[in-house]
C-alpha cells in the first residue's frame, strides 16, 4: 500500500534534510529529489518578525570576599554558604529587516538568588582580647572580634582607654556569653537587556555575526546578625573583692568610634545593671550598573531537517557604575541603639560574556522549541561581603570607606522555551 504524496513529502523532509523535496514526474517515472527550502528549520523569507520566551534555571558562584566575621573555634565567613538554583526568564523580539540583516532585542531577569545559614555558638565572643580568659569562656577558647574581623568598631570601643576614669574600658573584659545565635543571609538579582544588529539566520548559513548595546544591572546584599547576652567582667586587679569599674560598654567609648546613638539613653550594660540581651548586625549592599557594546557570534554546529544544534558567544566591554554601602547596628534589650553607615561610588570597566549551546526543533511551520545550557561571566563587579574590606582606618582610628569592585561572578544553568515567527 502506497503512502499519500503529502505524507511522503514530510517524511523525506525529516529524513533527508533541509534541502530535500520530491518532484512528481510524468506517469510511469520515479519521483526525484529537488531543493525545497520550506522543509528546513529556517525559512528563506525576505522580511518578518519573531518572538521568543524562555524559562531559565541558573545558579551562581558563591561570594568569597569579606574575610572573617568572627574568629575562633566557631569562625564565621560568608564563603561557607552556597547559593541555590533559581528561576528566571528571557524574552526576545526580532525583526528580519531584509534578506541579509536582522535586529533583535533580548531581556533577561532573575529576581534573586539566595544563600543563608543560622546556628548556635557554644563559645563566648570576646570583644577585647579576652578569648583565653576563663572568666569569658569556661573552656578558655572563646570566639573573638578584633581589628581584622567584622564588627571592629566594637573591638575599638572595648579597648578604648581615652575616656579614662570610670569609662576606661581597658579595665574589664566585654563579651557575649556562650549561647549566642547567628543568622547569615545573602541575596543577588540580575537584569540584562540587549539590542543587537546581526547577519540573518538562514538555511545552510553556518555562522552569523553582529554588534550590539548591552545593559546589565547586578544587585547584591549580605547581612549577618548575632544575638546573645552581653557581659562585662572587671580585670583591674581587685575583682576578687568587687566587680568594677562600670559593668558596661560606655556610650562615650562607642561614640568615639564614629557610632551614632540612634535611640535610648546610651551604654550597653551587663545583667547586673539591668542589661543583657544584645544584638550586633552588619549589612553590605552593592549595585553594579553596566552599559556598553558587545560582539555577537552565532554558529550552527549541526543541522538535520527540523533539528539544529547551535552555539552562541556574546562578549562585551561595559562601563560599570558601582555603588556600595556598609551599615552596622548594635542594640540592647533596654533602649540603646548605635549605628554607623558608609557609602561610596566608583567607576570600573567590566567584561561580560555569555557562552551557550542550544538544541532547536521545528514543531510546525512557525513554531520552534529551544533548550540548552549557558554560562555567563561578569568581571570587576562589587559584591556584598567584600565591602568590609573597603573600611580603612587612619592613625587616630577614624574610619573611611572605598567601595570594592574587583570580584568576578559566574552564572550558569539551563534554558527552555518557544519561538514563534510570522
Amino acid at each position: 500500500m502506497k503512502l499519500p504524496c503529502t505524507l511522503s513529502l514530510v517524511l523525506l523532509c525529516i529524513l533527508i534534510g533541509p534541502t530535500a523535496g520530491v518532484d512528481a514526474q510524468a506517469d510511469g517515472e520515479s519521483p526525484r529529489i529537488v531543493i525545497d527550502d520550506g522543509c528546513g528549520l529556517w525559512s528563506e523569507r525576505d522580511t518578518g518578525f519573531w518572538v521568543s520566551a524562555e524559562a531559565l534555571l541558573w545558579n551562581r558562584t558563591q561570594s568569597t570576599g569579606g574575610g572573617t566575621i568572627i574568629g575562633g573555634p566557631e569562625s564565621l565567613e560568608f564563603g561557607n554558604q552556597s547559593y541555590t538554583y533559581e528561576g528566571g526568564y528571557r524574552l526576545g523580539l526580532g525583526w528580519l529587516i531584509d534578506p541579509n540583516y536582522e535586529v533583535e532585542g533580548i531581556w533577561t531577569q532573575f529576581h534573586g538568588w539566595n544563600a543563608g545559614s543560622s546556628g548556635f555558638l557554644s563559645h563566648a565572643i570576646s570583644f577585647d582580647g579576652g578569648e583565653t580568659s576563663l572568666s569569658v569562656d569556661p573552656s578558655g577558647a572563646a570566639n573573638f572580634i578584633n581589628r581584622s574581623t567584622f564588627f571592629r568598631s566594637l573591638y575599638d570601643s572595648a579597648t578604648d582607654a581615652l575616656s579614662g576614669g570610670a569609662n576606661d574600658e581597658t579595665a574589664e573584659f566585654e563579651f557575649m556569653q556562650p549561647g549566642s545565635v547567628y543568622t547569615m543571609h545573602q541575596t543577588s538579582a540580575l537584569e540584562d537587556g540587549q539590542v543587537n544588529m546581526k547577519t540573518r539566520r538562514a538555511l545552510g548559513q553556518r555562522f552569523r555575526w553582529g554588534l550590539g548595546y548591552r545593559h546589565v544591572l547586578l544587585s547584591e546584599g549580605s547581612q549577618v546578625g548575632i544575638t546573645g547576652t552581653f557581659d562585662a567582667f572587671d580585670v583591674d586587679g581587685d575583682e576578687a573583692t568587687t566587680n568594677e569599674p562600670n559593668d558596661k560598654l560606655s556610650g562615650q567609648a562607642l561614640l568615639a568610634q564614629g557610632l551614632t546613638l540612634l535611640n535610648g539613653t546610651g551604654d550597653f550594660n551587663d545583667p547586673s545593671l539591668g542589661g543583657g540581651v544584645f544584638t550586633m548586625f552588619w549589612n553590605g549592599t552593592t549595585r553594579n550598573q553596566m552599559n556598553g557594546v558587545q560582539g555577537v557570534v552565532e554558529g550552527t554546529l549541526l543541522e538535520r531537517g527540523r533539528f539544529s544544534l547551535d552555539g552562541n558567544l556574546r562578549t562585551g566591554i561595559l562601563y560599570n557604575r558601582v555603588q556600595g554601602t556598609v551599615f552596622e547596628r548594635y542594640a540592647d534589650s533596654v533602649d540603646s541603639i548605635y549605628t554607623r553607615q558608609f557609602t561610596d561610588t566608583d567607576d570600573r570597566i567590566s567584561f561580560v560574556s555569555n557562552l551557550g549551546l542550544n538544541a532547536v526543533i521545528r514543531l510546525a511551520e512557525r513554531v520552534r522549541i529551544r533548550t540548552g545550557y549557558e554560562v555567563m561571566f561578569l568581571t570587576n563587579v562589587a559584591l556584598g561581603p567584600s565591602q568590609q574590606q573597603g573600611l580603612t582606618y587612619d592613625g587616630l582610628g577614624n574610619a573611611s570607606y572605598a567601595v570594592q569592585g574587583n570580584d568576578t561572578v559566574i552564572l550558569n544553568g539551563f534554558n527552555a522555551g518557544l519561538e514563534l515567527d510570522w
